[in-house]
């Protein structure tokens, strides 16, 4: 019995026979779809953003006490970005104000975070070791020390959060 030399004989293996259908769609889906992305994208990204900031809060009791809450509200960043509908922060603060206040109060608290992430004091990098003595000249803004490009990406984050924040405001605003 004589056995093929491509045992795949017929299959594409890396997948690009599909390539060119696919390469129509994707921007025709951006199109469609493309605000809806990039506004649900940059949530997960600012989630993400305020996990970290909350995890860095936490170096004390007083510390975690307002970083869990800013850690769940990121949670609950990512689940709308994923979902594409409200998270359990927006859904619970809803439930408790009504629609425009619950939503106002999400979108302050996430704006809110943002600029406290990037004006936080954080120790500046010394070229020298230091053990002990850390006074207030030897700290820093974070925003300082940030490269150009997650300042964009903050930027830009922030400015979408803005304006989703208006929009939901003046929707409200207009029932």
């Amino acid at each position: 019995m004589a056995y093929p030399r491509n045992p795949v004989q017929g299959v594409d293996p890396l997948g690009l026979e599909g390539w060119a259908y696919h390469a129509q769609m994707v921007p025709k889906f951006i199109a469609d779809e493309g605000w809806s992305v990039l506004t649900r994208t940059a949530t997960v990204i600012g989630g993400a953003g305020q996990i970290s900031l909350g995890a860095a809060m936490c170096t004390s009791g007083l510390g975690c006490a307002a970083g869990v809450p800013v850690a769940a509200l990121g949670a609950s960043n990512i689940q709308e970005g994923l979902m594409g509908e409200p998270g359990f922060a927006r859904s619970a603060a809803t439930a408790a104000m009504g629609q425009t206040a619950g939503n106002a109060v999400v979108d302050v608290a996430n704006l809110g975070t943002s600029a406290y992430g990037l004006t936080r004091p954080v120790l500046q990098p010394v070229g020298g070791f230091k053990l002990f003595n850390t006074g207030s000249q030897d700290f820093v803004l974070k925003y300082t020390q940030m490269t150009k490009k997650a300042l964009a990406v903050e930027g830009i984050t922030s400015g979408l959060g803005a304006k989703e924040a208006y929009e939901n405001f003046s929707q409200q605003c207009t029932k």
